[in-house]
């Protein structure tokens, strides 16, 4: 496979996949690799999945050898899903991973899903400084994707008792928060992540339909 001059190959060790990543957008940083490691303990039974803002797909191919039937990758910034495309040739995963270039507001699959992942835009559109680079700025904040567009397409696409797992900085949580119950879903697991005695982020679990239960509330470090 032939990479342009802003690429380079990694190997993520955790899948035992490769993976092109793009230097003019967003290197391989611990917020995936948290997400991934959150998401595959806590997945019990074979299902779907989507991943909603798979950017370059890292999330799919840490996932791609859970327990998962399939995995649906929407990424609406080209160069993002061209990267995405390259890495599922790269992986031979194009029976496992089926990548969309959209807008999640304009996907309607003819089913539901088991679950669902994010890693979302952390921050409020006017809330900070925006990079020289659109896509860079679409990626970090709240220009095409809300935290409330977020969880509601999850409403939308999840299926009835199915699970979502997002990550989000600390500042936040009291966001997502109202969103998720505003929805009329519930929170099954936090967890805080800790580096350099700072909470750095916030794993969430969720469910849609259940019955709300306790919340399981545990910490880890990095």
């Amino acid at each position: 496979m032939i990479l342009n001059n802003n690429e380079y190959m990694e190997f993520l060790e955790s899948s035992g996949q490769k993976i092109i990543v793009n230097n003019n957008l967003f290197k391989i940083t611990n917020d995936p690799l948290l997400l991934a490691d959150f998401c595959r303990e806590n997945i019990k039974k074979s299902g779907t999945l989507l991943d909603i803002g798979a950017g370059n797909g890292i999330l799919p191919l840490l996932l791609c050898n859970a327990n998962l039937t399939e995995i649906s990758a929407v990424e609406i910034q080209k160069n993002s899903f061209d990267c995405l495309e390259k890495n599922i040739d790269l992986n031979s995963l194009s029976d496992k991973i089926i990548p969309y270039h959209t807008d999640i507001n304009d996907f309607f699959p003819d089913f539901e899903f088991d679950y669902i992942i994010s890693n979302p835009p952390y921050y409020r559109e006017n809330s900070g400084y925006l990079s020289q680079s659109e896509e860079i700025s679409i990626a970090k904040f709240e220009i095409k994707m809300t935290l409330d567009n977020l969880i509601l397409n999850i409403k939308r696409l999840l299926k009835n008792h199915g699970t979502f797992y997002i990550i989000i900085i600390p500042g936040r949580l009291n966001d997502v928060l109202k969103a998720i119950y505003f929805q009329k879903l519930n929170i099954s697991k936090l967890r805080t992540v800790i580096h350099n005695n700072k909470t750095k982020f916030i794993l969430i679990e969720g469910k849609k339909g259940s019955r709300p239960r306790d919340t399981v509330i545990d910490t880890v470090s990095f």
